[in-house]
């Protein structure tokens, strides 16, 4: 065969997989309707603990909110951690989010996505109602008076096997555990269609496969700042998988990157706005401009006022609302470059 057909024929395939993926492409509405726009490119990655993303209407809960920041030339991004916990205004209106909210629609923010899932406007199904709900959450969160609103241009959902079967197809992951914690043995009927289970890890570089990944992302029990560290291991989680895409050859494996795309997009749900266009210029610019990854945990009040307990809501975080009101101007501005509060040593 001829160097020619031999280089038709990969134009051919990878037209294919183009094909193939923008057809297997999850879209939904996960964004409220809002044309404005931020400096820069933020998406939403949530993590649900639906167990059946074939059913949108499957009400899940948020067990990941994390927020990347990726800068104007896209040559920087920046991952932060909102703990599940932290106690802030719901954006509900004076329905209280028909009856769920208490009357100062305060809550726990996970909340949001809970709530939004069961009130919602007509016509959406329960995950569209619940992200779309978690969004406004948090635009209205890191946005300021008077100023530009911050925006969320795209969300991602992934469900508990997306986890799972990325890091499988990536032939595991090396993660650096910074806690030890004992859960027990893992159960040989685990699946991640249950949950899989926690497992049990001492300090230092693991190889982990797709369910040990997954209890390692979930384990927030044993954990000193529970949910805080957890968003932590989620991050870093985060860190070897890109770090295995980028540097492995998995994107320009024409035999492995099939594999990825499916599992990868089988498991998670995009915005209505998020195609198959702009994932390839992503990707495309990250490849190119050797993306740098910084992380973070959003601000939160490091005293004894941490953690309190709400009547009615159970034990929340209290975020630091100067540094929450640093953190959104940042991000508003595209000025994350210079922002340094609760940053994470994630490697």
């Amino acid at each position: 065969m001829s160097l020619l057909a031999l280089f038709l024929l990969l134009i051919a395939y990878l037209f294919w997989i183009l094909w193939w993926a923008h057809h297997n492409l999850h879209q939904a509405l996960l964004l409220p309707y809002d044309p404005g726009t931020s400096p820069g490119e933020n998406i939403l990655l949530i993590g649900s603990d639906s167990h059946d993303f074939s059913d949108l209407n499957n009400n899940g809960r948020a067990d990941v909110i994390q927020l990347i920041h990726i800068d104007e030339g896209r040559k920087r991004a920046y991952v932060i951690h909102f703990p599940r916990d932290f106690y802030v205004s719901i954006p509900c209106g004076p329905t209280h989010c028909g009856g769920l909210a208490p009357a100062d629609n305060k809550a726990k923010i996970n909340a949001s996505f809970s709530w939004g899932a069961l009130w919602h406007q007509p016509g959406l199904r329960g995950s569209e109602g619940a992200s779309q709900l978690l969004v406004k959450t948090l635009q209205d969160l890191l946005s300021a008076p008077g100023q530009p609103p911050f925006h969320i241009d795209h969300v991602m959902m992934m469900g508990f096997c997306g986890f799972a079967n990325l890091t499988d197809d990536l032939g595991g992951v090396d993660i650096d555990v910074t806690q030890a914690y004992d859960e027990g043995v893992q159960p040989a009927n685990a699946t991640c269609a249950n949950g899989g289970a926690y497992g049990r890890w001492t300090v230092g570089m693991h190889h982990m496969t797709g369910l040990e990944a997954l209890g390692f992302v979930r384990e927030r029990h044993q954990l000193a700042l529970g949910d805080i560290d957890r968003g932590r291991d989620q991050q870093a989680w985060m860190a070897a998988v890109f770090r295995k895409l980028t540097k492995s050859g998995v994107l320009l494996n024409p035999v492995e990157l099939p594999q990825v795309i499916s599992d990868g997009l089988s498991n998670t749900i995009v915005d209505q706005r998020m195609g198959m266009g702009y994932l390839i210029g992503l990707g495309r610019d990250v490849a190119i401009h050797n993306l740098k990854v910084s992380y973070f945990t959003a601000p939160y009040v490091h005293n004894g006022t941490s953690f309190l307990t709400i009547p009615g809501v159970g034990q929340v975080l209290t975020y630091d609302p100067a540094g929450m009101s640093e953190l959104g101007y940042d991000l508003r501005h595209d000025q994350m470059a210079g922002y340094s509060i609760n940053q994470n040593q994630v490697q």
